[in-house]
Order: structure tokens, then C-alpha cells, then sequence
């Protein structure tokens, strides 16, 4: 246990802080945390209990952006190169590697990606430069890894993305698929496809028993298979549209929230009792004022 004569005073901790500016000041707030005589719960904290924090900052990152609030997105920013710095420092104290190890290595690794900027490729276009940079990838992992079991491949095709959401899931899985070759040629396939995975939907809808009885009944399972064929297909079109599908969903949520804000505000913030006549005309109002 360290003497507590030896823990830095707060006028000396602050002194160390400003001493630098920036990022170098943000590892030194990490460093004084983290140590003793620092902040309690920062010093509780661990790779696993700070998770939630970096996926909370980077969805209040992402809003900021799209909210088009500079002041907004200058913050989060900061906030979120924070928590790196503060992610950094917890595998610098287990002795794995420190911030300058792990910035050096995406350095080598971006210019090894970047051969048409770094070295004397030619490369046209930016899908050009897509499909190299996944061919390198590939060239990479192939390298740190053996692919094969008793001389059989084993295809790794959809490795490390489980843990994204659905819809950026599915659109990053298409688009490694259709690097591979496999896609559709145009927005006009891709539509005729939605048609048949809604007919297939529809089919099922109309065996069930009713909305009431769907939840318990046999072809539930079947019917949630199909609903994800055709949220699959949605995100294809996007994807073939250049609309990031998770972008095109974010947009409708917080247009959806206005109007729907709007039509508390147009009843006083009272709809309980409204009939569902009442509470369209309501919504049709507020859309109406909003796109007015």
C-alpha cells in the first residue's frame, strides 16, 4: 500500500494536467484517475464496466453529428477520444501495450492499406481502393492465421461483426458478399426481391390465427423468418441506393419523435381516451406543421 505522503497533492495534480494541452493533457487526466489518490470510481473501473460508456458516447457522437450542433460534436469528440486515451491506459497497467504501441501499429497497418497513396499501385476509383483494401485484409489475416483444419477450409466469412447492430450488420455482410462477386446487378432486382420476400410474408400472415394468437403460435418462428428475409432485402436496396440503412432508420425515428411530440403538443399533452380517429388527425396535423 503506498505511503500517503507519497500521493500528489490536488494543487499538484492539477499543476501536472495543465502543464500540457490537448491530447497529452487528456492522458495525463487518464494517468491521475487511474492513480492512487485519484478518482474512486475511475479506479474501479475495468475494460468489461467501461463498455457501456463507449457505445453510449459514440451513439451521443453520432447525434451530434447529424444534429449538425459543431459545438455539440466538438464535445462529444473530445469525450469520446477520452475514453480511448481512458481504454489505452487500462491495457498500459495490465502491461499488454500502451497508447503510442497501438497507435503506431494502425499507422503501419493504414499505410500497408494505403499502397496507391504510401507506394506506386494504381488504383482507379474509390470502389477500387475498397476491393484492395479487403484483398490486403484478407493478405493480413492470412498471415497471423491458418484457415484450414486437416488440409479442409474453413470459411471465417461473417467473423467479427456478431456484435454490431442488425441493420449495420447486414449491410457490412452484404457488402463483403459483394466483393466476393456475389450482389445484385441493379436497384431493379433488388426491389423485385422485396416484392417476393413480402408475398412469402404475406403467405404466412395469412395462415396464422390473428394478431391476438401470433406470439404462441406454430409458425411464429416462421414468421420472424421471414419478417428478417425482408428487413434483409430493405437493407439490399439501401445498400444498392447508397443510403446507409442504419441512417435511413435514425432519420425516420427522429422524424417519427417530432411529429409525435407535435401531437401531444396540438392535445396539451393529453391523448389518453382519444380515439385512434382523433389520434391520426392529430398526427396528420403535426406532420402538416412540421413540413410547413
Amino acid at each position: 500500500m503506498q505511503d500517503p505522503s507519497d500521493i500528489p497533492s490536488s494543487a499538484e495534480k492539477l499543476q501536472r494536467v495543465q502543464a500540457r494541452q490537448g491530447v497529452e493533457a487528456l492522458v495525463d487526466v487518464a494517468a491521475v484517475l487511474r492513480e492512487p489518490g485519484g478518482c474512486d470510481w475511475d479506479r474501479e473501473q475495468t475494460l468489461q464496466s467501461m463498455q457501456p460508456h463507449l457505445l453510449e458516447e459514440a451513439h451521443e457522437l453520432i447525434h451530434a453529428i447529424n444534429s449538425g450542433d459543431i459545438e455539440n460534436f466538438r464535445e462529444e469528440l473530445g469525450d469520446m477520444l477520452f475514453l480511448i486515451i481512458f481504454f489505452g491506459r487500462l491495457a498500459q497497467e495490465k502491461g499488454w501495450f500502451d497508447l503510442a504501441e497501438s497507435a503506431q501499429a494502425t499507422v503501419d497497418k493504414l499505410i500497408f492499406r494505403h499502397p496507391h497513396v504510401f507506394g506506386d499501385l494504381k488504383i482507379e476509383g474509390a470502389s477500387g481502393v475498397l476491393a484492395n483494401w479487403e484483398k490486403l485484409k484478407e493478405k493480413e489475416k492470412n498471415k497471423s492465421s491458418d484457415d484450414s483444419v486437416d488440409g479442409v477450409f474453413r470459411s471465417d466469412f461473417g467473423k467479427g461483426t456478431s456484435f454490431l447492430p442488425g441493420l449495420h450488420r447486414a449491410e457490412k455482410l452484404q457488402k463483403k458478399a459483394a466483393l466476393k462477386g456475389f450482389d445484385w446487378q441493379s436497384v431493379r432486382e433488388v426491389r423485385s426481391k422485396l416484392d417476393e420476400e413480402l408475398a412469402e410474408l404475406d403467405e404466412l400472415l395469412a395462415k396464422s390465427p390473428g394478431p391476438e394468437s401470433i406470439e404462441n403460435s406454430a409458425i411464429q418462428e416462421r414468421i420472424q423468418d421471414e419478417l428478417g428475409d425482408v428487413l434483409f432485402t430493405v437493407v439490399n436496396l439501401a445498400r444498392h441506393l447508397q443510403i446507409p440503412s442504419e441512417l435511413a432508420m435514425h432519420h425516420a425515428c427522429e422524424k417519427f419523435t417530432a411529429r409525435f411530440r407535435g401531437m401531444e403538443e396540438l392535445a396539451g399533452g393529453d391523448l389518453e381516451g382519444k380515439s385512434l380517429e382523433e389520434l391520426e388527425a392529430l398526427y396528420l396535423e403535426a406532420k402538416s406543421r412540421l413540413q410547413g
